[in-house]
């Protein structure tokens, strides 16, 4: 009867971490995305880049403290990721490529 109990209870425990995953896939992808467009879009800013680190390093915390293990879990740990290599990257380029990082006033004068 114990055995049973603790399949059950493994069960729903199965349940909610696959609810949990399915309502965290939907919202943390949109906040990944929206970022990137906001900031890391063709034209780019030093201080854009900056917030969208920033932010990108929140959505990194709020993953790594809510750890389901889920697929959905570890699609959007990747893609934090890589977001914030690409943002990393950017700030420390010049324009090249297809990107343009735009100077601030400061930047030209400089």
């Amino acid at each position: 009867m114990k055995d049973q109990d603790i399949s059950i209870e493994k069960s729903m425990e199965k349940s909610v971490d696959y609810k949990r995953c399915q309502n965290m896939d939907v919202a943390m992808k949109e906040v990944i995305q929206r970022i990137m467009s906001e900031h890391v879009g063709i034209v780019r800013t030093q201080k854009g880049l900056e917030e969208a680190y920033r932010d990108m390093q929140e959505v990194l915390e709020s993953l790594t403290e809510t750890s389901v293990g889920c697929q959905v879990y570890y699609e959007l740990l990747n893609m934090c990721q890589v977001s914030m290599a690409i943002i990393e990257d950017a700030m420390r380029q010049e324009s090249i490529g297809c990107h343009y990082k735009e100077k601030t006033y400061m930047e030209v004068l400089s």
